[in-house]
């Protein structure tokens, strides 16, 4: 007892030592925030000045894209960004809570409240907004490291947020301006020589991630719209057009009228025709094709031409370059959809860029329209996934051709130049996209592929009666030539079907295809390429130049 009594505040000293080395109370969590170039979204000057005449805007939704599940994502995103928007004060907003009041939950947390020009002018009449903002959390991560010594313990978690958001004007569905941002937040803790508890990870402080990926997005968007649209001059035709630079991309001005007249349209025939072929793009950043918008006008002539083709003019929609924007796509796909008939014959014919499926966060790839943008595909581009769902749900016809020639790279993101090979499909932009992040396309650049993969070609041959023929192998590139003045597998494609005057099947016209086109590419660009097809359910013979089986015509005999 003596013993206690004459060491009790030794062994207090002892244990209030230990207490502090093993971490029993460890001081609070160091938090620390970032985006990939500054620590806090400056906000330009430009934007600072209130326009004299603000535009309405009304936020249809943000989805959540990423690997990371949580129901009220789409909600806290959807509700910092409305804020945000009043507070800067660049436009007027729909209140957040009036668009969740209006309009049901699921649309606005999938990003499906616009996604048709029917939806988009029913939300258009319903608001009397000017332009439409959406968006989408396409990358979350939460990751931990730590360091252990001999006398402590320290942790790391950081949560990294990415944020895409578009801006798409009401009257024409044209996207006016899309942008990419991060936000990084890091949570640093310490504890004693046995480690101890040293905390845990802080919903707020990824809270403040995805609030700075927002930010820093936002004000891209808006720079880059108030640069592009804000100073336009009246006459767009007569503007001279200035030097593009990296940061600013040169994009055309005009605006397009919509290609249909949905109002007063009527069926006419039984057969029906998308023909999409670009060679110039809004963003100066995509690299021109050379024969794209040739190959569309000679696939136009042909199914038009009376004696071959014997495609009615009024159902044959041609979308080349300016006009070829991703609303016109839809539109054209619409009234596909809400027109022809189970006995009826649906062509759909590419000729455009496109990026590999691996370079999205759900696998799918995308067609490159006049209004994309290069770094903002998710939000510019046509969605693969939506042409898939198009042929087998949304069009009743019972036989639908897809021809494709068009390919896919991932080699688009690489560097400054990614590609050398003149003549070649592939996206190629001019700047690093260093906005996507490491994470989602490190497989992509590892692993070369060109065209399109089997998953889409399957699924576009799904269903009764489709046809899908594509240009060229998962892991080759498509290509133009330069002797033809036309992409090898139109030019060959057109070559079989004019010869038979249309009274060719398209299944024989594909093994003339895979005869053919890889000799012929091989000859001049010495590289391979051999075209693919995928059928479901196809009964007979498909011709082109004749009305389909049902409709009153009986296809010719060999």
């Amino acid at each position: 007892m003596r013993f206690f009594l004459m060491n009790k505040y030794l062994i207090g000293s002892v244990i209030f030592f230990l207490a502090g080395i093993w971490g029993c109370a460890p001081p609070p969590s160091k938090v620390e925030f970032s985006t990939p170039a500054f620590t806090s979204v400056q906000i330009p000057d430009e934007i600072r000045k209130q326009p004299l005449n603000k535009k309405l805007i009304a936020f249809v939704g943000m989805e959540n894209k990423s690997i990371y599940a949580a129901d009220k994502l789409w909600d806290i995103a959807s509700h910092i960004l409305t804020t945000r928007l009043i507070e800067i004060g660049y436009f007027n907003v729909v209140d957040w809570q009036k668009m969740k009041k209006n309009f049901d939950e699921l649309s606005l947390q999938t990003s499906s409240l616009v996604d048709t020009p029917e939806r988009l002018v029913n939300v258009r009449e319903q608001l009397s907004c000017d332009h439409f903002l959406g968006g989408a959390i396409t990358f979350y991560d939460v990751s931990q490291s730590a360091q252990v010594s001999a006398m402590s313990k320290y942790k790391t978690i950081t949560t990294t947020v990415r944020v895409d958001l578009w801006l798409q004007d009401t009257q024409t569905g044209e996207y006016m301006s899309a942008a990419s941002g991060s936000g990084r937040s890091k949570q640093q803790f310490s504890g004693g020589l046995m480690g101890g508890a040293i905390g845990t990870w802080d919903v707020n402080a990824a809270n403040k991630a995805l609030d700075m990926a927002i930010d820093d997005a936002l004000v891209k968007l808006l720079v880059t719209y108030h640069r592009r649209y804000k100073s336009r001059p009246s006459r767009p035709e007569t503007a001279s057009r200035k030097q593009p630079s990296a940061s600013q991309p040169d994009v055309a001005m005009e605006r397009p009228d919509p290609i249909i007249n949905v109002t007063d349209f009527e069926r006419k025939s039984s057969k029906w025709a998308i023909i999409i072929g670009l060679s110039r793009f809004m963003d100066s950043r995509i690299t021109p094709l050379s024969y794209t918008e040739k190959d569309a006008l000679a696939m136009y002539e042909y199914l038009t031409d009376p004696n071959v083709g014997r495609f009615m003019k009024d159902q044959v929609f041609l979308l080349t370059n300016d006009r070829a924007t991703t609303f016109n796509i839809k539109i054209a796909i619409d009234t596909v959809s809400k027109h022809a008939l189970p006995e009826d014959m649906v062509v759909i014919f590419l000729s455009t860029h496109g990026t590999p499926g691996r370079m999205d966060v759900e696998g799918v790839g995308y067609l490159v329209t006049y209004d994309t943008l290069a770094d903002s595909l998710y939000a510019t581009a046509f969605n693969m996934s939506e042409l898939v769902m198009a042929v087998n749900r949304r069009i009743k016809a019972k036989t639908v051709v897809t021809l494709a020639d068009a390919c896919y790279s991932a080699n688009s993101f690489k560097s400054i130049r990614f590609l050398e090979l003149k003549g070649a499909k592939d996206l190629v932009v001019e700047s690093a996209s260093e906005n996507i992040p490491q994470e989602m396309v490190k497989s992509a650049l590892e692993t070369e592929g060109f065209g399109m993969g089997q998953s889409t070609v399957q699924a576009l041959s799904s269903g009764t009666g489709r046809v899908f023929i594509t240009s060229s192998r998962a892991s080759e590139r498509s290509w133009e030539s330069d002797q033809l003045e036309h992409g090898f597998f139109t030019y060959y494609l057109l070559k079989i079907l004019k010869q038979n005057k249309g009274m060719i099947s398209v299944q024989k016209a594909f093994d003339y295809l895979a005869e053919e086109l890889p000799q012929a590419v091989m000859k001049e660009k010495g590289y391979p390429q051999n075209p693919v097809i995928g059928m479901a359910s196809v009964h007979g013979d498909i011709f082109l130049g004749v009305e389909p089986a049902g409709s009153g015509s009986v296809p010719p005999t060999d």
